[in-house]
């Protein structure tokens, strides 16, 4: 069951969101970085790619590397939401239909 927050989701401008984690990721990650969240996470390209595909693509020298440097992209994301414009919509946002 996902509750209250699944409610506010089904409201939310996703692609205000999406724009704003975009800007902030432009501020706040290398270009490669970014580049293997937009490709884990099917932004930009057809369809998301798994970890040996962004392997390959990327040349990473192993599977494991690339999920290291994947992992360390989301923490520095992660770290940068908070006092940035999107924790600021997320925080306030109240849904403007009631169910």
């Amino acid at each position: 069951m996902l509750g209250e927050n699944y409610e506010a989701c089904k409201y939310t401008d996703r692609n205000l969101v999406l724009r704003l984690l975009t800007r902030l990721m432009e501020e706040e990650l290398l270009k490669e970085e970014r580049n293997i969240i937009y490709l884990h996470c099917g932004i930009g390209v057809e369809s998301p790619m798994g970890f040996s595909e962004i392997t390959s693509y990327l040349r990473f020298d192993s599977l494991e590397s690339t999920k290291l440097y994947y992992n360390k992209a989301i923490q520095k994301t992660r770290s940068a939401i908070p006092g940035s414009e999107l924790e600021a919509l997320i925080a306030g946002y109240r849904p403007l239909l009631q169910i």
